[in-house]
């Protein structure tokens, strides 16, 4: 019998294909099913699957709705009705309809997927400019950087250098760099800040040229939301308060002023005087709300519990006559019975609290001249970064919106590619739109700025404002609460609300629904990005465990240690459960995966520990260093130092006493120079002498990367890797130096050391992947059964100050454009205007909910088990109420300390703090010397029976397979396809889509044509090589290939000893399936022309064999499993195996 959720109404409603909707779908609610279901459902409707955008904001995302819909249509297809749970159910029907549709109009989607439009919004951006070059601005379509503060950095300076008598920069800069105590530096790194950010406020003051009409805007908006505050509070008052407390609160202003007056106190209660309503919401306004303010809240905003002579309300023993004094107590025992009415009034509390921090609306001569300077400078600043970007050829994802949003044109005057684009979407999806920034939601108005109300095009946006935890990539949850609210452009969207998690077990949901309501705010409110609240049904009845493990003055380890014990106890009572470790930022995890490695507890770390942190890749870089600088000391002793050298600290000082003027290889070989040294360190010396400085001599006239891979192997670097992870480690390092290098040398050191900075350690092959540790960000849209969630009472990093500050709005009305509120940093020395604090604390409030929503998204990852670990310190004060004191500023536990302080108060746990002494007795040390022996040499190939004895067909095994029916263009198309397999393979299918081929093109007809492929060919062969890895991608066999699996390796070079002589193969691909069978793979650019198909792959077959037993017969020599290979043709789609 089938069950059916409680939101079961809401679900059907989302599948109406006749209506626009925005889903709110909290954690585990099965948002990514109702997504393929609702694209199912539209795509039994359309004329043609083009018909349908998806829009979604990861690689990853897109890649599982696009899987989703595709296995969908395959069961459909292929399997019976599912009875037993009714969303399988709905889903096989409406995919069976989808089917229907395919075969009636001859789409082909499950051979030609390729045709369902699912992107990021990152490609899409890429698509529109791509499509309309000249009007978008950037012509063809550029590489985003990889590192584009090195753009910022160019720009910055050019902008500075403008700073020359007579330029018209002249006077601006000046007043800047005087405003800045004339700190160059500071300077351009404020401007460098203001260059990342220039997506918000260069929509703005970008398209004013007077600086009349800029000021007359920034006013108008800082007016505006001081009119918006005002206008909620007077609301608040009236929502909250009858008639009674109301005239309450007048009577008892008008009586506190009156008093202060005539005793000449200085208070801003004496405002009130004549109050004998809600004060209105203008600007002038505000002086009476601030003295009921000051009449109601004490200056730590919180509701007075009493009265006195400084509030107006003196004792009765200050009057003399008996009315008087009957008239004080009473004013006296009225007002204090108003203040116990408002003691849990929270809405009203923020809402009054908030007022005493409004800005002005206006600017004052001073800081309008240094504003406006600022504005001029920053906008020049912005065309120095665009002529950066034409030189280099290469944007910022920034740029990429911008140009997008050009190339569609305006509502007024929109371009042809708006119009048909207009004609042949009929309806979007939009996934996460919670992550959604102000530019994005604007693209998305232009797209649908010429629909009509009832023309049957649809727009369906779903996302969790609970869950929007990217501010930092600009995300703003302030569009989604909007969204809501207005709709986009003439589209209104039907709200929905989703209740039911199908992840968490009921004891998790019911903690959750506990906890949460006070962790989020009671008002919502798209500027300060607060939301409220929506509470969850669980569709278990399992009870789920949350336990808070909580730690008073903890030792440095303590934390740790708890962790690993619960690893342990979970992996013993659960061996087959899940467990992954959150945390908020990867520097919480150092003491923990110190640990778990001492523990020898294998781990899977998802971007967590720094390859350029990682010792054999340090090494590498040394040696890299070393290469290019023959100066650069600290290199050139670091890989004396490394283990594939070894030498000990005596013999290095020695050689450090040596000219400091003379170049290292030089030095290192001069036998006055290095005749001191030990027996052993010489001999050590010598033999690193003989590889490094020959391959030092022939430095740029090899690639880099090959220089450096071939002296650290030389030197036996691999043979000093503990394991596999460390080679991997080494690998990607030298992956990415193939990347970096130009012209076989690197142009930029400062900068190739800092992109090193975004790679991560791979994971360790080896490790249980039921064992993850990762960032509370990386875990988003994960689930596990066991989360461990450790150093919640850890703060994040303090933000800089900002030369500009600024903060950027969505509009209430979906007319108009967002709102900018701008105000420069304060003079050296001088307090800051009242709108940059203004806009300060308003930033400091967003980050403050984002902090909520963060741990609300850590602790739905958890199935059936929660562990919460928060240290706190123990009050001092011998007179404290409390045993604990409070949590740090913007931790994840103070974000809930009011709810969880009971746990801290009564734990009785009491940690004394391990000293230094013990805590080094707690660690393991270990300062020996890491060296390969002085004797160790590469190590020989081994002769092997079943290569070398009784082998007449030797000849036939090394006779390589011709090519002599394939053209020279053919060829290099089959390397260019090569190349992007192994990418592809390397990166992860979900990181590849048909339409990114498209993207990256005029790559691909750069690389093409740099390997000799005429201009005449070029469209041909980039066609050719598109078609193949498209046809590949959207092949199962093809994706089964590029998969990950086991032990896998691209283009790996394996080396045999076969009849007394060597023989080099490199292998397309290989790897270990689920059947533990080893697979090699050759890939196959063979074209068919005329004959028989089958006969042709059957020649093909034939004429590779020998070469595949080879591969067979050297892979076994390794490897004692079953040995399988394959070809794969990409331009045809074929497969076949050869046991």
């Amino acid at each position: 019998m089938q069950t059916f959720p409680l939101d079961k109404e809401f679900r059907e409603q989302a599948l109406d294909p006749e209506i626009s909707c925005i889903v709110q779908a909290p954690a585990g609610s099965g948002k990514t099913e109702l997504l393929t279901q609702r694209y199912l459902r539209l795509l039994s409707l359309v004329q043609n699957p083009e018909e349908i955008l998806a829009i979604t904001f990861t690689r990853k995302a897109a890649a599982e709705m696009r899987n989703r819909i595709i296995s969908s249509l395959h069961r459909a297809e292929s399997e019976p009705k599912p009875e037993s749970q009714p969303h399988l159910t709905k889903t096989w029907e409406l995919a069976s309809k989808a089917l229907e549709k395919d075969h009636e109009s001859g789409w082909g989607i499950l051979e030609n997927p390729s045709r369902l439009k699912i992107r990021t919004i990152d490609s899409f951006g890429l698509y529109l400019t791509g499509r309309m070059p000249l009007l978008s601005g950037m012509g063809v379509t550029p590489e985003v950087a990889n590192d584009p503060d090195e753009l910022y950095e160019e720009a910055a300076r050019n902008t500075l250098l403008q700073l020359k008598s007579g330029t018209k920069w002249y006077k601006d800069l000046s007043t800047i760099l005087l405003h800045l105590d004339n700190d160059w530096n500071r300077t351009m790194n404020f401007i460098m800040d203001m260059l990342k950010l220039r997506e918000h406020w260069l929509r703005l003051v970008g398209n004013i040229s007077a600086d009349s009409e800029l000021k007359f805007a920034l006013e108008k908006h800082l007016t505006f939301e001081v009119q918006r505050r005002l206008k909620r509070l007077r609301q608040a008052f009236m929502d909250n308060l009858d008639e009674h407390q109301l005239q309450t609160i007048f009577e008892s202003a008008r009586y506190a002023s009156d008093y202060l007056l005539k005793n000449n106190k200085g208070s801003r209660i004496t405002a009130l005087e004549k109050l004998g309503s809600l004060p209105g919401t203008l600007p002038a306004d505000l002086d009476l709300w601030l003295g009921l303010k000051d009449l109601l809240m004490t200056t730590k905003n919180e509701f007075r519990k009493k009265v006195n002579k400084s509030s107006g309300f003196p004792p009765d023993s200050d009057f003399n006559s008996p009315e008087q004094k009957k008239f004080a107590k009473k004013n006296k025992a009225e007002f204090h019975s108003l203040l116990e009415d408002l003691k849990n009034k929270e809405g009203l509390k923020q809402s009054l609290g908030e007022i005493a921090d409004l800005p002005e609306t206006f600017y004052s001569e001073e800081a309008w001249q240094v504003l406006s300077a600022l504005v001029r400078i920053l906008k020049m600043a912005a065309a120095q970064l665009y002529l950066s970007m034409q030189k280099h050829k290469k944007v910022d994802y920034s740029e990429i919106s911008r140009a997008a949003l050009n190339a569609l044109g305006s509502p007024d005057n929109p371009s042809d590619l708006l119009m048909r684009l207009d004609y042949q979407i009929k309806h979007i999806l939009f996934d996460e739109f919670q992550d959604t920034s102000i530019t994005q939601q604007q693209m998305l108005a232009m797209l649908t700025s010429g629909w009509e109300k009832d023309d049957g095009r649809t727009l369906f946006v779903v996302g969790d404002p609970m869950q929007s935890i990217y501010g930092f990539r600009d995300a703003d949850v302030g569009v989604f609460i909007n969204t809501r609210q207005s709709g986009i452009g003439d589209i209104q969207l039907k709200p929905l609300n989703l209740s039911v998690n199908f992840r968490s077990q009921k004891g998790i949901v019911d903690w959750v629904n506990q906890i949460f309501p006070h962790v989020f705010q009671d008002v919502e409110d798209y500027v300060s990005g607060s939301v409220i609240y929506s509470p969850m049904h669980s569709s278990s009845n399992k009870p789920g465990q949350v336990k808070i493990h909580p730690f008073i003055d903890p030792g440095p380890a303590d934390e740790a240690d708890e962790v690993v014990k619960i690893i342990k106890e979970t992996k013993s009572e659960y061996p087959d459960d899940s467990i992954a470790v959150l945390v908020r930022t990867r520097t919480h995890l150092q003491e923990i995966i110190k640990k778990l490695q001492q523990s020898r507890i294998k781990y899977q770390a998802v971007e967590i520990e720094p390859l350029k942190e990682k010792q054999i890749v340090m090494d590498l870089l040394s040696l890299t260093r070393a290469l290019l600088l023959p100066h650069d000391t600290l290199s050139w002793f670091s890989i004396l130092r490394a283990p594939w050298t070894g030498l000990d600290l005596k013999d290095l000082t020695i050689i450090s006493e040596s000219n400091d003027d003379m170049p290292f290889p030089q030095k290192i070989s001069n036998p006055e120079q290095i005749k001191r040294l030990s027996s052993q360190g010489l001999n050590r010396l010598n033999k690193f002498s003989q590889i490094i400085i020959p391959a030092w001599e022939n430095r740029q006239r090899r690639p880099l990367f090959r220089l450096v891979e071939g002296v650290w192997i030389a030197l036996g670097g691999p043979a000093c890797a503990r394991n596999r992870q460390e080679i991997e480690n080494a690998q990607a390092y030298l992956e990415h130096l193939e990347k970096f290098q130009q012209n076989n040398t690197i142009e930029n050191l400062p900068a190739f050391e800092k992109s090193l900075q975004t790679l991560f350690s791979k994971a360790d092959p080896e490790a249980d992947s039921l064992l993850q540790v990762m960032t509370i960000h990386k875990a988003k849209g994960l689930e596990f059964d066991t989360v461990i969630i450790p150093g919640l009472e850890k703060p994040p990093r303090p933000s800089d100050k900002l030369l500009l500050q600024f903060m950027e709005t969505p509009s209430e009305n979906r007319s108009q454009f967002s709102r900018l509120y701008l105000a420069p940093i304060a003079k050296v020395g001088d307090n800051h205007h009242p709108t940059y604090r203004f806009i300060e604390k308003i930033k400091n409030e967003k980050e403050r909910n984002e902090i909520g929503r963060l741990l609300y998204v850590a602790v739905t990852r958890a199935k059936k088990r929660l562990h919460l670990l928060a240290s706190a310190q123990r009050a001092q004060q011998e007179n404290s109420q409390k045993s604990c004191k409070p949590p740090r500023k913007n931790s994840l536990l103070e974000a809930m300390w009011d709810q969880v302080e009971t746990e801290f108060e009564n734990c009785g746990q009491v940690q004394a703090n391990v000293s230094k002494d013990q805590e080094k007795l707690l660690e393991k040390k270990d300062n020996v010397l890491v060296r390969l022996d002085s004797k160790w040499t590469l190590p020989e190939l081994k002769r092997h029976d079943l290569l070398t004895s009784g082998q007449s067909e030797a000849a036939d095994i090394e006779e390589p397979v011709t090519y002599h029916w394939a053209g020279d263009t053919i060829r290099h198309v089959g390397t260019k396809v090569h190349d992007l397999l192994r990418t592809i393979a390397q990166d992860g299918l979900d990181k590849w889509y048909s339409e990114k081929l498209n993207e990256i093109s005029q790559e691909i007809r750069n690389d093409l044509s740099s390997m000799g492929v005429s201009f005449r060919d070029l469209s041909f062969a980039s066609a050719k090589v598109i078609d193949a890895v498209t046809n590949t991608i959207n092949d199962p066999q093809g994706r089964w290939i590029l998969s990950r699996h086991a032990e896998e390796a691209c283009e790996y070079a394996l080396s045999a000893l076969i009849d007394g002589q060597i023989t080099n193969v490199v292998i397309d691909r290989t790897f270990i399936d689920q059947n533990q069978v080893r697979w090699i793979i050759d890939y196959k650019t063979s074209t068919h022309a005329g004959g028989g198909l089958e006969d042709f792959l059957k020649r093909e077959v034939e004429r590779y064999q020998s070469q595949l037993r080879r591969y067979m017969q050297i892979i076994s020599l390794m490897d004692q499993r079953k040995v399988k290979a394959g070809l794969y043709f990409p331009l045809l789609k074929a497969w076949r195996s050869i046991e």
